[in-house]
């Protein structure tokens, strides 16, 4: 299992995450830590990935229909030949807060560094048929391994991570995308502390799909 997360665990930082891999299947599994038990990203051996829907004592987005039991469903396809990226998390620099709770302090969690406001940083999830190895940039040139292990089926996987400048246009795409989420949530989130809690974006394109790890509060002094 690798459990990983962005900033100081002491000061400013995001979600813990976790990846894990059964030992008897070559299926990989991520999830946001505080909601492994109700909402996890499943890529499976066989190529198909997907979201499922969340345990029924979960509240659903508003736009989720009844019975529905994925919220998203998608195919590992290669970026290259051989070479797969079926989802990457983003860690914005504007989304890092303290966090107060101290079920939040993880043990053996690789932190990397905090990136500017400006900036973020994004681990990759990426699956290497055998036989097939990375482009000579992957790791190298800005891109850092976070984990490299062989799978039953004879994939390697990799975890990648690498910082990069947001740009204007990401960022009032982000805080579109917030002020879209929030509004959907302004109901369940009425009478609570937001301090500390996150929330997750989605993304997608024909061969991944982007999960970005967002503070519900507005952003703080550092």
């Amino acid at each position: 299992m690798l459990r990983f997360g962005v900033g100081d665990p002491h000061g400013h930082r995001s979600s813990v995450w976790r990846l894990w891999v059964p030992p008897t299947t070559s299926d990989v599994y991520v999830a946001v830590r505080t909601l492994g038990g109700v909402w996890k990203a499943s890529l499976h051996e066989s190529g198909q990935c997907h979201v499922r829907v969340p345990q029924a004592e979960v509240q659903l987005p508003n736009n989720m229909l009844t019975g529905q039991r994925f919220m998203d469903v998608w195919d590992r396809r290669d970026v290259l030949p051989g070479i797969s990226h079926p989802l990457s998390v983003f860690f914005p620099g504007s989304e890092l807060r303290p966090i107060e709770w101290g079920r939040q302090k993880v043990k053996d969690t690789v932190w990397l560094p905090r990136p500017q406001v400006s900036a973020a940083i994004e681990v990759s999830i990426v699956l290497v048929r055998p036989g097939v190895v990375l482009p000579d940039e992957w790791p190298g040139n800005g891109i850092s391994p976070i984990l490299e292990g062989r799978l039953l089926s004879g994939d390697t996987l990799w975890v990648l991570w690498h910082a990069f400048v947001m740009g204007q246009e990401k960022e009032r795409q982000l805080q579109n995308d917030k002020e879209k989420a929030l509004g959907l949530s302004r109901t369940a989130l009425a009478g609570h502390d937001t301090r500390n809690l996150r929330m997750v974006l989605f993304g997608f394109n024909d061969r991944s799909r982007f999960f970005l790890d967002a503070a519900v509060s507005e952003r703080v002094a550092a």
